[in-house]
């Protein structure tokens, strides 16, 4: 009899892999699929083994590599239907549940009585026969969507970004005085505007800000970001420039955002202080995009470095149920594999915080990035930064749909922001105190995102757009700021005013897109400043 193929146990189980990087593939670079697909199929190949040493059948082994590999492979997308369409407060150990129920399945399959009865040799060749098919089939879809996605941003950056922002105006370079100051720029992810919480959330930030005023913190009291989604904000900030181009080059309805991956790491602020002679100093985050890896001091808090899909696939796999809810092996396990989940996040909230305040002792001229994704969501701490706990499956979204009310995400959102306020104000007070010159810039990429749609009409983007900035210089040199100055100006007012440039002050503009075609930009800039009730 001939040998029937089978090649479904292992296209079954390199599907979960290639369909999550569907659903990103203008996000992850396509070279991030090799390592997880050659782990799933070299554990496909290791239970293919196993089974074949314990039944000696070919076919049976097949059978039970291919539903075990998939089945523990899938666990965190069973947990997640079940949750958003039948039971939405089902609890994350809802997850253990679908792994418990795994390995009760397998059991029961691999017993003899099973195979006698039901999955005989006859019924085998044909069950194998109809699951390579349709393995086959399953892939195609989200190949062709891979396929696609590729395709059309092949030309998007032709021409590297970097070359074209500020397209007609010469990167001034630096003096390279013997007074260099130390340059701090500290990102708090989605951090409000104080009339924007007061107006908008009903909490008084005022203490906060007049704390940063007696440490001789200059405050822009009339601040709003110039892009409504980080990756957009800081590729402005960072290259002092709109991405006016990027329409042309990408197109409006483009979903590839690899480009300005690039234009964040390898940034003409970074690049222009770096030829100065300063050395870059940054704290890993879990956001790829501002994860600057390649610095002179790089700062990260665990073992294992998995990449942005391998972090999101496991935390999909059956592993994922050991980190949501916290379980005695979960901090272990964390070291090595720092999978997404609210305890990752926290943990990575608490480690910005705590290298911040060691940061002071590395040598001058330094300049430090350092992205601390809160207060935006998810929301891991209260204001006595105890962890929260929360029935919603992890997802670092920022969306009035992120949370199962626009009523409750500000509730969270004032609570883990008050607890950032203290935290933030205790680094302050040792960055300070160090004699060296410095530059301290602390600024909202965006604001909050309680009341964001998908449209500018569904939107309060009195909310989205306005944010903290506040900056400080050693020496007072408060030359060129005002209080309605936008990120795209920060690094022109610093460079101006310590190096001895003259850089133009640009149009202070606000842009809105979807983050599903973030280049299809509208300006905004005459919309934003009406207020949005306060929810009741």
């Amino acid at each position: 009899m001939k040998k029937q193929l089978v090649i479904y146990p292992f296209l079954l189980a390199i599907y979960p892999v290639i369909a999550l990087y569907s659903r990103l593939p203008g996000g992850l670079q396509p070279n991030t699929l090799v390592r997880p697909i050659l782990v799933q199929l070299l554990l496909t190949a290791i239970a293919l083994g196993l089974f074949y040493l314990a039944f000696k059948d070919f076919q049976r082994a097949s059978l039970l590599a291919g539903l075990t590999i998939f089945y523990f492979s899938s666990t965190g997308y069973a947990y997640r239907s079940v949750q958003s369409s039948l039971w939405q407060d089902a609890p994350p150990s809802t997850h253990l549940g679908f792994v418990a129920l795994g390995v009760i399945i397998v059991i029961v399959v691999a017993q003899p009585i099973v195979w006698q009865k039901y999955l005989t040799k006859t019924r085998l060749v044909t069950i194998t026969y109809y699951l390579n098919i349709v393995s086959v089939l399953v892939l195609l879809y989200p190949l062709y969507q891979i396929g696609i996605t590729l395709y059309r941003a092949a030309d998007d950056a032709k021409t590297p970004w970097k070359q074209l922002v500020n397209q007609g105006e010469a990167f001034q370079p630096l003096t390279k005085s013997n007074e260099r100051p130390d340059i701090y720029y500290i990102i708090l992810d989605g951090y409000s505007r104080a009339d924007v919480l007061q107006q908008v959330y009903g909490y008084d930030n005022k203490a906060f800000i007049n704390s940063l005023q007696e440490r001789n913190f200059y405050i822009a009291e009339q601040s709003h970001d110039n892009y409504i989604w980080t990756m957009l904000s800081l590729s402005s900030s960072l290259n002092m420039s709109y991405l006016d181009f990027a329409t042309e080059k990408a197109g409006a309805q483009s979903s590839n955002i690899l480009p300005l991956h690039d234009l964040i790491q390898q940034n003409q602020v970074r690049s222009l202080l770096e030829a100065a002679g300063y050395s870059i100093v940054s704290v890993s985050t879990d956001y790829p995009f501002t994860d600057w890896q390649d610095s002179d001091v790089y700062l990260y808090p665990y073992k294992g470095n998995p990449s942005e899909l391998e972090r999101f696939y496991l935390s999909l796999t059956a592993l994922g149920a050991f980190f949501d809810p916290e379980l005695p092996i979960t901090k272990p396990l964390r070291t090595f594999l720092p999978l997404p989940s609210y305890g990752t996040r926290r943990d990575r909230t608490l480690f910005s915080f705590d290298k911040l305040e060691e940061i002071p002792e590395v040598g001058s001229p330094k300049f430090v990035f350092v992205h601390i994704i809160a207060p935006h969501p998810p929301f891991v701490v209260d204001r006595n930064g105890t962890p929260l706990k929360s029935n919603i499956p992890y997802l670092p979204a920022d969306w009035q749909g992120s949370y199962e009310s626009a009523e409750k995400y500000q509730e969270l959102y004032i609570e883990q922001l008050q607890f950032v306020n203290q935290k933030i104000l205790a680094n302050l007070d040792t960055i300070l105190k160090d004699s060296h010159p410095k530059v301290v810039i602390l600024q909202g990429d965006h604001g909050g995102g309680s009341l964001l749609m998908p449209t500018i009409e569904g939107s309060c983007l009195f909310e989205r757009t306005s944010i903290l900035n506040a900056y400080y210089f050693s020496d007072g040199k408060t030359n060129g700021l005002y209080p309605g100055i936008t990120p795209v100006n920060s690094f022109r007012v610093v460079f101006n005013n310590y190096f001895d440039t003259q850089y133009p002050i640009l149009p202070d503009r606000t842009y809105f897109s979807d983050i599903a075609t973030p280049y299809n930009l509208t300006d905004i800039t005459d919309q934003i400043g009406t207020s949005c009730q306060k929810l009741e």
